[in-house]
């Protein structure tokens, strides 16, 4: 099943100060689960998959990427890998990213 985003979608994180988290990491896990890695992938048609975690750049943008059907659990951690942000029981519908 092909995936699907919204064209141009950036998503930035910031630290609590206010400032870009800066190489912040993305880890995605099956929903209620920090230890079951689900995969995330590079493509529309969810072929290729991409390495864990998701690096921000310098802006705190995340690369784009694409999730399979099925819930994941989110974990956002800092550049020092700080958990910052949890987020679980997000639909990754038929590919969103």
């Amino acid at each position: 099943m092909p995936g699907s985003t919204p064209p141009w979608f950036i998503e930035r994180f910031q630290l609590p100060s206010g400032a870009a988290m800066s190489g912040g990491k993305m880890y995605f896990f099956v929903a209620g689960s920090t230890t079951v890695p689900k995969n995330i992938f590079s493509d529309y048609a969810l072929t290729i998959p991409l390495t864990q975690p998701l690096v921000m750049d310098a802006a705190g943008s995340a690369p784009q990427y694409f999730m399979e059907a099925g819930l994941y659990k989110v974990l956002i951690k800092d550049a020092a890998n700080i958990l910052q942000h949890t987020r679980d029981n997000i639909e990754g519908a038929a590919g969103s990213g």
